[in-house]
């Protein structure tokens, strides 16, 4: 695959993962969580990511200065397959439903 198909189809693969992610998670917080403590625990977790969205940015570049993008993007790229790869692998049968 050419390298500007890779960037039309990269960031929509991305688009669909964090959608289901994004579904996943507050589905699991909505049934791990007592009602009465869903505003707060939705309200922790937007501020926790808002503040920690700039860290990662500025670690993320450092990293990428000094290793190189090519690398880091590889080891980006194993580290998101190897997490889809045990979110298979982990039993649901312990999730209350």
């Amino acid at each position: 695959m050419t390298t500007t198909g890779m960037l039309v189809i990269a960031p929509v693969v991305f688009g669909i993962g964090l959608t289901v992610f994004k579904v996943n998670r507050a589905t699991v917080r909505q049934v791990l969580i007592p009602t009465r403590m869903q505003g707060r625990a939705a309200a922790t977790l937007r501020v926790l990511s808002a503040r920690l969205i700039p860290l990662g940015a500025l670690v993320g570049g450092v990293v990428g200065n000094v290793f190189g993008m090519r690398e880091i993007l590889i080891v980006a790229a194993i580290g998101e397959l190897a997490a889809a790869r045990w979110l298979l692998c982990v039993p649901f049968d312990d999730v209350p439903m």
